[in-house]
C-alpha cells in the first residue's frame, strides 16, 4: 500500500523526522504488519526501527502509514492513542506510552516504541480526528 516514492513511508534511505541534532532513523520498505481499522475504511502499515521485528531495548521507534482502504489515498488529520499488550502476560509490552507525531502524507511517528521483554505483542490504536475508530495489529514477536 505504501508508495515507495514517498520517503517517509518506508524508503530505507530516508530518515524519519527527528529533533535537531538527533541521528536520523530509517524505516524498512516492507511493513512489519499491515492491518485495517474496525470500520474497514483505513489500511494501516506498521514499521519499526532501528530493527524489524521489534527488539527489546530503549531505542525503538515505529512508523504508521495510514491510507484510505478503498482509494489508497494518505489519511492525515488523525489523532492516535497507542497501547500495547502482551496477550499471554496480560500486561503492556512497554511501561512507556508512545507519543504520536503526524509527519504528513499519512505517516505518523511513534516515539518511543519500546519493548521491555521478548514475546508476542499487539498494538491497539484509538483513532479520532478526520476519521475515528479502533484498530488492533496482528500479534507479532518481540525478539532480543
Amino acid at each position: 500500500m505504501c508508495d515507495p516514492s514517498v520517503m517517509e513511508c518506508g524508503d530505507s534511505s530516508a530518515p524519519a523526522s527527528r529533533d535537531a541534532g538527533s541521528a536520523p532513523v530509517t524505516f524498512p520498505a516492507e511493513a512489519l504488519s499491515t492491518f485495517t481499522s474496525d470500520g474497514k475504511d483505513l489500511t494501516i502499515e506498521l514499521r519499526t526501527a532501528p530493527e524489524q521485528p521489534v527488539h527489546v531495548g530503549p531505542d525503538g521507534e515505529a512508523q504508521l502509514h495510514i491510507t484510505d482502504a478503498s482509494t489508497g489515498a494518505a489519511v492525515d488529520g488523525l489523532e492516535i492513542a497507542v497501547t500495547t499488550l502482551m496477550p499471554v502476560m496480560r500486561h503492556p509490552c512497554s511501561p512507556v506510552v508512545a507519543k504520536v507525531e503526524a509527519q504528513g502524507q499519512g505517516v505518523y511517528l511513534l516515539t518511543p516504541f519500546l519493548a521491555s521483554m521478548k514475546g508476542a505483542c499487539e498494538i491497539k490504536l484509538a483513532i479520532s480526528g478526520s476519521r475515528s475508530g479502533h484498530a488492533v495489529s496482528p500479534t507479532f514477536d518481540v525478539t532480543q
